[in-house]
Order: structure tokens, then C-alpha cells, then sequence
């Protein structure tokens, strides 16, 4: 794996979602709960040299981990809270015991997901493409990216 991460998400196919109400309401919803992960063809194109986002768990290969000083550094830059698992190829980061929604009109921020994503920023992409203006238009996919940022 390159990087991954795991928890709640929004997840369907543009074809599906393409002339339903569905679309529509995910681009609000995703603002709303903050936990939850936005998924499409993007990504790939846009994360060659970088990760999307954090999430519950976050996946990194190992060339990431190195980049970020090793294991060793990323354990001192966080919380006990969060976990640190070795994987074959990389490592594991939990954000807590269970995965967060996030629901912001609740005021859940998720505190831990906000402590990866800060420790992640030096390899985190720095403009994402567009969400295929289904969910999100520029504005809006460059605020949701940046959700975590305090």
C-alpha cells in the first residue's frame, strides 16, 4: 500500500449518484460530519507524492514514515491516545478506541483526527482535484480537505 485510512465514508459511484437527490446531499452532509470520508477517482491523480487525509486509521508506507523522521518522531509528536501500529510496509496511526463522525452541528471536533492531521501535514497533498463538482465545487473540496486544520 502507498497510504490508506480507514472509519466512516461516503462512498458511490458517479453513475449512481449522477441525476439523484443523493448527490446533492453528500456534499452537505461531508461538511457536516467531518469523520466521515469522501471518496472518488481523484485521488489517485492527485496523491503521487502524498497522502490524501487521516482518517480513524491512517496507513502509511514506509517511505512516508521515514519522511516524517521515523517512527521515533512520529510517537514523540502525538498523543498516547492515539496507537502506533507496525504493519509489514509501514504503519498504522489510530485516532482513538473508535471511529468519530464528527457531526460539527454537535460540536464534535474529533481532537485526535485534528492531532494526526497536524502531524501529517508535511506529507499531506497540498490541492486535491475537485470531487467531479458531484459533491463539491473548488471552494468547497479545498475547505473539506482542509477540515482538520485548526
Amino acid at each position: 500500500f502507498f497510504f490508506g485510512y480507514a472509519g466512516f465514508s461516503f462512498s458511490a459511484a458517479k453513475e449512481m449518484m449522477r441525476g439523484q437527490s443523493n448527490g446533492r446531499l453528500l456534499g452537505p452532509a461531508a461538511m457536516r460530519f467531518s469523520g466521515v470520508e469522501v471518496e472518488d477517482g481523484g485521488t489517485a491523480i492527485s496523491c503521487q507524492d502524498s497522502i490524501k487525509g487521516v482518517n480513524w486509521l491512517t496507513l502509511l508506507a514506509s517511505s512516508f514514515v521515514e519522511r516524517l523522521g521515523g517512527k521515533a518522531t512520529l510517537r514523540a509528536q502525538l498523543s498516547k491516545a492515539i496507537e502506533l501500529h507496525d504493519l509489514p510496509a509501514g504503519l498504522m496511526i489510530q485516532a482513538g478506541p473508535t471511529p468519530g463522525l464528527g457531526d460539527l452541528n454537535a460540536g464534535e471536533r474529533l481532537p485526535l483526527y485534528r492531532e494526526v492531521h497536524r502531524v501529517l501535514t508535511p506529507i499531506r497533498v497540498r490541492r486535491h482535484c475537485v470531487f467531479d463538482g458531484l459533491y463539491f465545487g473548488v471552494d468547497e473540496t479545498q475547505r473539506w480537505m482542509s477540515r482538520f486544520d485548526d
